[in-house]
């Protein structure tokens, strides 16, 4: 059994780095965003290659060779399990729910606003945190607008993260004369943002006032 699971993951491993190599020989890197994409692809099968040579020179010892080849699959798991986790964690009320929160927000400038709202969570080291959700508004000129959230856009910002950050954009109308089209651009970069403690989004209405 161990053998066979062995060859065929060593199949698969070498077929992905086929299918790389003849991507990246084929094609002429990118410019822009899309270059990190690229060159990462190739750092990625380039690891995947190191695993492949090594679990290869092992083959006579299948049992010593399949732990290498697991690796990979670890180093891939591990993120998606946390991911998973997290999630579970969102998903499972340790408190009594808020009200669903109605998000008022009240725009006094003339020009359109772009009003986004991160959840930040801890991570295991102490004092630094990532953002994991966002939600994004936005409010016509000397406009008013409110957005009611769901329970778990609720839940999340009023239990489960460590704090809220509001950054608010102005934005600029743009005309694209090749399709006809008026689009709305963030004006980089924000100068109007601060920090929100969960209990703020607790009562059912937080209000957002930009002026």
């Amino acid at each position: 059994m161990v053998i066979y699971l062995y060859y065929f993951l060593l199949g698969v491993y070498g077929l992905l780095l086929a299918v790389s190599l003849v991507y990246h020989l084929t094609r002429k890197a990118p410019g822009g965003d899309a270059s990190v994409d690229w060159a990462m692809g190739i750092l990625y099968s380039g690891g995947l290659g190191v695993f492949f040579l090594v679990a290869l020179l092992l083959r006579k010892s299948p049992q010593a060779g399949l732990v290498v080849l697991f690796l990979p699959l670890l180093f891939i798991a591990i993120p998606k399990l946390k991911r998973l986790q997290t999630r579970l964690y969102n998903r499972i009320p340790a408190f009594p729910d808020a009200p669903p929160l109605l998000l008022v927000i009240e725009n006094k400038l003339n020009t359109r606003v772009h009003v986004r709202l991160k959840s930040w969570f801890a991570t295991s080291t102490i004092g630094n945190f990532i953002v994991y959700d966002t939600l994004d508004f936005y409010v016509a000129p000397l406009g008013s607008s409110t957005f009611q959230l769901d329970n778990l856009q609720t839940r999340i910002l009023a239990y489960k993260a460590a704090y809220a950050e509001v950054v608010i954009f102005e934005q600029k109308t743009e005309h694209s004369e090749e399709h006809n089209h008026i689009y709305h651009v963030d004006i980089q970069p924000s100068t109007r943002f601060y920090k929100v403690q969960p209990e703020a989004f607790r009562s059912g209405t937080y209000q957002i006032i930009v002026e």
